[in-house]
């Protein structure tokens, strides 16, 4: 019996062949191949995805850091990629000189391509990519002198970001949608994660800036929660108030 989704790799002719063609996807060469070799080369494909899964189970139950999850998929799919939130700022990327859209620069050169993303390609991945936020499938979107496959981000059926894998270095293959499928759906357990207490926290500062603001004196609690907050992070602070009305 062939169990569902098994994939069978064939060396030479078979009278069982057509048999398992219907119930299996089955690689079938024809060449003398050294059965120990092959067994090793797909091994060896195996671990590599074994491993990917185990690190990023890894980044998940500690620091769920976007950046982390990025680069330790760099190796899988060995071109650049970025992460988007639903503001279209970039939460993490990986594969790039300064920014999507940077070339390697040529010293010897007398043109010198710009290393960030114009604001034409830019404007026609939003034009492109605004009007299919609720796609859950992986989206092939070509980018003027490029392409990227796109696979939308989710937070209980809210839209919250985009995985974007670029392909600057290699040409899109088709195993790419399933493996670009299944990291954005670690990419929303960790965003996931953060937002579930990254919420309590700006709730809080927001309602300790607004006492602040209104000229209530600040609970202990609320200093603290200040303080906390101050850490390489900047906050400008306005109250508009009008003489009239508008």
């Amino acid at each position: 019996l062939v169990e569902q989704g098994a994939a069978l790799f064939c060396v030479g002719s078979s009278i069982y062949l057509p048999y398992y063609q219907e119930r299996a996807g089955v690689l079938l060469t024809h060449e003398n191949i050294n059965p120990f070799r092959l067994f090793n080369l797909l091994t060896s494909i195996y671990d590599k995805y074994d491993g990917w899964e185990e690190e990023m189970n890894g980044i998940l139950s500690s620091t769920s850091d976007i950046q982390e999850m990025i680069n330790a998929s760099s190796k899988i799919f060995e071109t650049p990629m970025f992460v988007l939130n639903s503001d279209f700022h970039y939460l993490a990327k990986t594969g790039y000189l300064d920014s999507p859209g940077s070339v390697p620069q040529d010293s010897d050169s007398s043109q010198k391509e710009d290393t960030d993303l114009s604001l034409g390609k830019f404007g026609t991945f939003l034009e492109l990519h605004d009007m299919s936020t609720q796609v859950r499938d992986p989206m092939l979107i070509n980018l003027l002198d490029t392409s990227t496959l796109n696979v939308n981000l989710f937070d209980h059926d809210e839209y919250c970001g985009c995985l974007c894998i670029d392909y600057q270095e290699r040409r899109h293959r088709g195993s790419d949608d399933i493996l670009a499928s299944w990291l954005a759906r670690q990419l929303e357990r960790a965003l996931q994660k953060y937002a579930s207490g990254s919420f309590s926290e700006s709730k809080g500062i927001k309602q300790a800036l607004r006492d602040i603001l209104n000229g209530y004196q600040s609970s202990l609690s609320q200093k603290r929660v200040l303080d906390n907050a101050g850490h390489d992070t900047e906050y400008i602070c306005i109250k508009i108030m009008f003489n009239g009305q508008l």
